[in-house]
């Protein structure tokens, strides 16, 4: 998970999982599995999922859809989705999967959403923006651009009307990794013409860096047993 600092929002919540017995945390699309290793060493039950099989240098606990996880109701404590929403919202136009994450979790449990943030000023954080956006175009139907933390508010609202939602935007300040922006940008060491979009990307990241600026959280906290 690329996003560091953290919210005290989460943080805080987290020390109050410390105190509790049988705590069980997911993180939905794990990856890498960076945020089940940067929080294991606090609780036992810190599972990753993810559709993909494990490939070298990354692990989780689960092959599953991310969209509908093949667990039982209200059995965690808080569940986690860093860069997943935008891709599933563009995977399957339902949004029925956040009633399903909420419907995991038990009374007091919560659900945060981590999602970067679209940056429009010409810079570093906007060259990150347009390889998303130029991933997108790459893989229609899997991946998608940036979404907007107000685009989502709506979305959840909309799905959920009754979950209350809280949320706040925050500077990132790790870091993309140059090298393999590169890789990916000019696979073989082949520079693409300046004349082309990507070509044009390329030479602005060499030129002016890549940085993944800010990013947005959004959380809701289950009260009672949600209905089925």
């Amino acid at each position: 998970m690329s996003f560091a600092p953290l919210p005290e929002h989460f943080t805080d919540f987290l020390r109050q999982l410390q105190y509790k017995a049988d705590t069980r945390i997911l993180d939905l699309g794990s990856g890498e599995g960076l945020f089940p290793g940067l929080v294991s060493h606090s609780f036992s039950s810190v599972w990753g999922l993810d559709r993909r099989h494990p490939y070298e240098g990354a692990s989780w606990d689960l092959c599953a859809d991310a969209g509908n996880p093949p667990l039982l109701n209200h059995s965690l404590d808080a569940l986690v989705a860093g860069n997943l929403v935008r891709h599933l919202l563009v995977q399957n136009s339902s949004t029925v999967f956040l009633s399903l994450w909420l419907n995991l979790l038990k009374p007091g449990g919560r659900l945060y959403i981590f999602e970067d943030h679209p940056e429009f000023n010409p810079g570093p954080a906007f060259n990150y923006q347009r390889l998303q956006k130029f991933l997108a175009k790459l893989m229609p139907g899997q991946r998608a651009e940036l979404l907007k933390r107000e685009s989502f508010v709506e979305i959840a609202q909309k799905e959920c009307p009754s979950q209350k939602w809280v949320s706040g935007l925050q500077f990132n300040n790790t870091e993309p990794n140059f090298l393999a922006v590169s890789e990916l940008l000019a696979p073989d060491g082949i520079k693409p013409a300046i004349e082309t979009d990507v070509g044009a990307l390329l030479a602005d990241i060499e030129n002016q860096g890549i940085s993944y600026g800010r990013y947005w959280w959004a959380s809701a906290q289950v009260e009672s047993v949600m209905s089925e």
